[in-house]
């Protein structure tokens, strides 16, 4: 993208090695929560309180647990705790119980998006959002660097996709080529030998992918020449702070929030 006043479609020398310096010493550390389901068949039982209470137990534990994973919880796998015993209306009423307690329990704001195909998805937002809590905090995660350093190319990658595009267009415009480029400019890859092919190759097995943070498109010409686009993926859209991301943006190109007006608006309308 080209603003006014500065671009981002070819980065420069100085601002790749600044943003390669925060992020190999800041990178941070966080947790995501997921995983997947269907809805069931309505039931001919209706349950009593204590199968309730019981059940919001089992939801809120398989969320937590959900933590550890990396990929989104999908709605029908989630439904697969409840017997087919039971009404529809029952169900919803227990997840939303169980909900409202990650939210009373442990601060937990669970979200529900759509992801690929219209698949529902469970996640939960605050492990997310805080991402960028606690890198302008710079709270590091020092135990596992390999988690840190892809925790750091992915907000790079997020950043990159976020300021490179216009945002009140609905096309994604960011080329494989450019943001490869981007990416191994910063070389934060290189210190653990991390194949960014695997975290952002345009296939439904790469990790970013999979995992809802981007979303690609494909392009092909009559002559047979394909391009591929890249943008931000439905996980991405609903839990990323667009005003954090553009605050940390400016704090390490040494620009002011001003200077991208059109990005100013669009982290408004999202809020």
């Amino acid at each position: 993208m080209v603003h006014e006043k500065h671009s981002l479609s070819q980065p420069g020398k100085k601002r790749t090695k600044n943003l390669e310096s925060y992020f190999m010493t800041q990178i941070p550390s966080t947790s995501a929560a997921v995983s997947a389901n269907e809805e069931t068949d309505d039931a001919d039982e209706a349950m009593n309180e204590y199968e309730t209470n019981e059940l919001v137990a089992v939801v809120i534990q398989y969320l937590l647990m959900a933590q550890k994973n990396k990929k989104p919880v999908r709605m029908n796998n989630l439904k697969k705790i409840f017997p087919k015993t039971f009404y529809k209306t029952a169900t919803k009423e227990v997840l939303q119980r169980a909900f409202d307690e990650m939210k009373k329990l442990f601060g937990i704001e669970v979200c529900e998006v759509n992801f690929e195909k219209g698949v529902q998805v469970i996640i939960l937002k605050n492990s997310i959002a805080d991402t960028l809590s606690a890198i302008t905090g710079n709270d590091v995660d020092d135990k596992n660097k390999m988690d840190d350093v892809r925790q750091g190319i992915l907000l790079a990658t997020l950043m990159y996709l976020f300021m490179a595009k216009k945002p009140k267009s609905s096309s994604l415009v960011v080329t494989e080529a450019a943001l490869f480029e981007f990416l191994e400019s910063m070389g934060m890859h290189k210190s653990l030998n991390i194949d960014l092919k695997k975290l952002i190759e345009a296939k439904p097995t790469a990790e970013f992918v999979s995992e809802g943070w981007i979303t690609y498109e494909k392009d092909s010409t009559k002559y047979g020449t394909e391009t591929v686009f890249y943008g931000w993926g439905a996980r991405a859209e609903a839990c990323i702070d667009r005003k954090k991301l553009l605050e940390l943006f400016c704090e390490i190109d040494g620009t002011k929030p001003e200077d991208w007006s059109d990005h100013i608006i669009a982290e408004e309308a999202s809020s």
